[in-house]
C-alpha cells in the first residue's frame, strides 16, 4: 500500500471517492473483502448534493444499485467532468471499498478507502482516513484496524457533507 500523489478527489472516499477535493488517498492494489460478501445500504442509495469545507460548489453524487452487492457511483461537478466509480462494502461498518472506472485494465486501477455516516436520513457524512493513518499497514492486516478505529477522530476524517438532493437543489452543470 503507497500514498497517491495529491490529488482532487473523494476516495471513497467514495474515494473515496472522485469529489473535487484536495487530499492525499492511499491506494490498494487489492480491496478489503469482495463483493460476493458485500451488502447494499438501501439508505445511502440515491443523488446526494455535497459540498466539501475546502470548495463552495456543489457537486451531485449518486449511488445506484450496480447489482445486488456493489454501488456503481457517479459524481458530477459543474468544474470537473464527470466520473464514475464502483464501490462495495468491506464488511465494517460504513466502510466501503472505491474504485475508479476508467479507461485503465482492471489490474491497474487501485483501490481506495472510504466511510461514511448517515446523519439522519437526509444527511450523509463522508469520511476517509487522515494523512498517514494506513501507511505501513498490511494488507492483512487492514480489516482489523479499521475495525478498531472506525470511531477513532485521529483516523478518519470528515471530507464532505450531503444532503439528499431535490429537483428543486440539484445544481445545474
Amino acid at each position: 500500500m503507497r500514498p497517491a500523489a495529491s490529488h482532487r478527489a473523494l476516495g471513497v472516499a467514495l474515494a473515496l471517492l472522485c469529489l473535487p477535493l484536495p487530499g492525499c488517498f492511499y491506494e490498494l492494489d487489492s480491496p478489503v473483502g469482495t463483493p460476493a460478501s458485500a451488502t447494499l445500504d438501501p439508505k445511502l442509495l440515491g443523488e446526494w448534493r455535497c459540498l466539501s469545507g475546502s470548495d463552495d460548489k456543489p457537486a451531485l453524487l449518486r449511488f445506484q444499485a450496480f447489482d445486488a452487492t456493489q454501488y456503481s457511483v457517479l459524481v458530477e461537478s459543474p468544474d470537473e467532468p464527470g466520473s464514475q466509480m464502483r464501490a462495495f462494502s468491506t464488511g465494517i461498518q460504513g466502510v466501503l471499498n472505491v474504485q475508479d472506472v476508467d479507461d485503465r485494465s482492471a489490474d491497474a486501477r487501485k483501490w481506495g478507502l472510504a466511510r461514511y455516516r448517515l446523519l439522519g436520513p437526509d444527511t450523509l457524512d463522508l469520511l476517509l482516513p487522515k494523512g498517514d493513518a494506513l501507511r505501513g499497514v498490511a494488507p492483512a492486516d487492514l480489516p482489523e484496524l479499521l475495525r478498531k478505529r472506525l470511531d477513532d477522530a485521529t483516523f478518519f476524517e470528515s471530507t464532505v457533507v450531503c444532503g439528499r438532493a431535490t429537483r428543486r437543489d440539484r445544481p445545474a452543470f
